[in-house]
């Protein structure tokens, strides 16, 4: 299959992800400084991924406000097994740091296509789910742009769970 043409990797973009040393402090640097106030906070979520071909266990408190059309992540490594968000972090001190854009395909269907055409030597994989309700990559952009780019589909039950989190 043909690689995704250039303009589809930002095809669905929705997302800005930050990580963060502390959650509830960066959502206050956000309410003060943005005037984001209202975040769906998650409790600590285990997920399995895949780095460099061997699986590996993320645990991340997160915490996510929409935006007009967009919606802002916040992302704090509790137990960080693939490296990918504590790697930006600092080893003291407060910390927030811009990590990546997502852009979500709507349907299985897409997101096979998606996923079928990618051109891994151009853009490797960073990180890939390895089961569960959402399907999800980062592609490692950081030579190019300076940041991953994310993408997913998400079964019904977790855009039910987008579906809720509020508006600023």
């Amino acid at each position: 299959m043909n690689a995704p043409a250039a303009s589809h990797y930002f095809a669905g973009l929705f997302q800005f992800a930050y990580v963060t040393n502390d959650i509830e402090r960066a959502k206050a640097v956000f309410a003060e400084q943005y005037g984001i106030s209202k975040f769906l906070t998650l409790p600590d979520l285990p997920g399995e991924v895949y780095r460099n071909g061997r699986q590996v266990t993320n645990v991340l408190k997160l915490a996510f406000a929409n935006v007009a059309h967009n919606q802002i992540e916040l992302i704090e490594p509790v137990s960080d097994g693939s490296g990918i968000y504590a790697e930006v972090l600092p080893e003291s001190g407060f910390a927030l740091v811009f990590h990546h854009v997502a852009c979500r395909h709507y349907s299985r269907d897409e997101w096979q296509s998606f996923r079928a055409g990618l051109d891994e030597q151009r853009h490797p994989i960073a990180i890939e789910n390895a089961g569960g309700p959402a399907s999800f990559l980062y592609l490692d952009e950081r030579k190019t742009l300076g940041h991953y780019l994310e993408y997913m589909w998400l079964d019904p039950q977790s855009a039910e769970m987008f579906a809720s989190i509020p508006s600023n």
